[in-house]
């Protein structure tokens, strides 16, 4: 086995994209504050820099299932608000039952794109709380150190108030186009002639 396989691994970038990543992102100010309030971590930082790296990544992943915890719930909703009529929910419970039912080496590739999207989705739903968690640590950094001005603070809160708007709106897409791949794994595969059986 190659050493690089681990980190490209499917099931580590789902890892680093819907745990690692969020949770970096929504401790950052966090870590910044401590590091200006604290000289002592500083000191530290320079004498034994992997551990502090070590000990960030630590935190952010333990953050970041926190985070995941939450995304399960955001992606539930997500899912309640998209399929609200009761046909599209009986459709959506068959497609994902007909799905765990099929064989994945008929459809190889649909599978494969299967897990891509959840890992999207993973991201998108996980990185939600994590902006708001980001925005409110910025203005606790702001309000101790006064590192940005008014305008610039505000400018920050939009953008992540935008970027919140447009994790939502890729979770909702992300959601419908699982349930059509999953919908099309669902519908069997015509054997070629003379294969039957």
């Amino acid at each position: 086995m190659k050493p690089v396989e681990p980190f490209i691994a499917p099931q580590s970038v789902r890892i680093i994209a819907g745990t690692l990543l969020p949770g970096l992102a929504a401790l950052g100010p966090y870590f910044a504050l401590a590091y200006s309030r604290f000289s002592w971590l500083g000191a530290l930082a320079k004498s034994y820099p992997w551990a502090i790296v070590a000990s960030i990544l630590t935190i952010s992943y333990l953050g970041g299932l926190l985070l995941s915890s939450l995304s399960c719930q955001i992606e539930e909703w997500i899912v309640k608000a998209a399929f609200k009529d009761e046909k599209e929910k009986e459709e959506l419970k068959r497609a994902w039952h007909n799905y765990l039912a099929s064989n994945p080496t008929e459809h190889g590739v649909l599978h494969k794109y299967v897990g891509q999207l959840v890992t999207w989705l993973k991201f998108y739903t996980s990185m939600i709380p994590a902006a708001f968690a980001f925005i409110f640590g910025l203005h606790i950094h702001n309000f101790f150190l006064a590192s940005l001005r008014c305008g610039e603070i505000t400018l920050m809160t939009v953008l992540v108030g935008v970027l919140i708007l447009w994790l939502i709106y890729r979770s909702f897409r992300t959601v419908a186009e699982l349930h059509d791949v999953r919908t099309v794994i669902a519908i069997p595969v015509p054997k070629a002639p003379g294969t039957e059986k």
